[in-house]
């Protein structure tokens, strides 16, 4: 298994010059998780793990829930209506005449 680390001494280094370390191991040495700001990139975000084997079609990790969120332009509503309690999943009404299989859910 390959591991790329920060070296826990140029970490203030690099946050100073932009990049977030937003999570770390349990032992807080290690930066597992890292981004920019949104007034910097629109949706930039590095992590260690792999988001990928929590994903499912209808239920994405999160890494990849706001990149998708991202690209479609949503992200800040979705992001207001977290900080607002909104549940992640609401129902819309489809369009008539629509003939869509996929069903009745969207992320919003």
């Amino acid at each position: 298994r390959h591991r790329y680390e920060v070296n826990p001494e140029k970490v203030e280094q690099i946050q100073g010059a932009g990049l977030r370390f937003t999570g770390k191991d349990e032992t807080g040495t290690r930066m597992e998780v890292a981004e920019l700001s949104r007034a910097e990139h629109p949706f930039y975000l590095g992590v260690q793990y792999h988001p990928e084997f929590k994903s499912r079609p209808i239920r994405p990790s999160p890494p990849f829930h706001g990149l998708l969120l991202a690209a479609t332009g949503q992200l800040d509503a979705f992001m207001e209506a977290q900080m607002a309690g909104a549940p992640a999943v609401k129902k819309v009404k489809r369009a008539e005449g629509g003939d869509s299989k996929v069903g009745d859910q969207v992320w919003s």
